[in-house]
């Protein structure tokens, strides 16, 4: 319930609106009782982030369900589709997950999603190393963490036509990198 008040802050008055005072007088609850459970605004924040991380693993755990081959005969456009519109609908979803992921800038490296895309990289690029396969995974996760950042920081309203253009230039991305 904390976490969700938390979220509902910043989704409509923004990052800088998360103070303690707003977020008790959201959830209903005294102050002595939010200090109980979060010691600063960085700790809600902390917890906010390792939430929306449970939530991406979920999503990395159903795609791992996806049959191996399949991940071979997609086209890269419809790689990009089959592994970016959860994550997309996801951010669309939550409003707070832009500005949580901004302010607290966790390292992915061994995020389940690079892991999960170094796999389906090496999959459909054999002869590349383990160490290019994980580069390439860290790239298209930092193109994508990245425009949207920018989209979010720029023009936040503008989530849905960036994904939209995000199709365009991963999947063109992925086209070269396959063709060597």
């Amino acid at each position: 319930m904390l976490l969700d008040a938390a979220a509902k802050i910043i989704e409509a008055d923004g990052l800088a609106n998360l103070t303690m005072q707003n977020l008790a007088k959201m959830a209903h609850t005294s102050i002595g009782s939010l200090y109980h459970f979060f010691s600063d605004r960085d700790a809600v924040l902390k917890a906010l982030f390792e939430r929306h991380e449970e939530s991406i693993g979920d999503i990395v755990r159903t795609l791992e369900e996806v049959d191996d081959q399949l991940w071979l005969t997609l086209s890269p456009y419809e790689l990009v589709d089959k592994l970016l519109l959860p994550f997309a609908n996801y951010v669309w979803q939550h409003g707070d997950y832009l500005p949580v992921v901004q302010e607290v800038r966790q390292p992915h490296k061994n995020s389940e999603f690079i892991l999960f895309m170094t796999k389906i990289v090496a999959l459909r690029n054999p002869d590349l190393s383990p160490q290019d396969s994980q580069f390439l995974a860290i790239m298209v996760q930092n193109i994508t963490a990245g425009t949207m950042q920018q989209a979010y920081l720029l023009e936040p309203n503008s989530v849905e036509a960036t994904v939209n253009e995000l199709h365009l230039v991963l999947g063109s991305y992925l086209a070269e990198k396959e063709r060597g």
